[in-house]
């Protein structure tokens, strides 16, 4: 991703950076992941932030209203997450 296709993500879903701490979400999305999100993952997340349907964010960074991929970006960070908390929890009950 060059500069200006960053500088395009961060405009994409601005009114994201108001209800959330970006950088604070994506480190503990990346640990839970086991890696740090790629810049695809975090325009997709914040396009979900900002309260758009999957279909909604593909059309507004591809144009189009095929939302499958975004469906399976979002889901495969969701399940890391819930996994990775999950068993955090667990381990802090038992």
């Amino acid at each position: 991703m060059t500069e200006s296709e960053s500088n395009e993500s961060e405009e994409e879903f601005i009114e994201d950076q108001n209800n959330w701490t970006l950088e604070k979400l994506y480190i503990n999305l990346a640990s839970s992941k086991g890696k740090a999100l790629t810049p695809v993952e975090k325009k997709f997340l914040r396009g979900f932030l900002c309260g758009l349907s999957p279909a909604e964010i593909a059309n507004t960074v591809y144009k189009s209203r095929s939302s499958n991929t975004v469906r399976v970006y979002l889901s495969r960070c969701g399940i890391h997450f819930l996994q990775h908390n999950l068993e955090t929890l667990l381990k802090e009950i038992v």
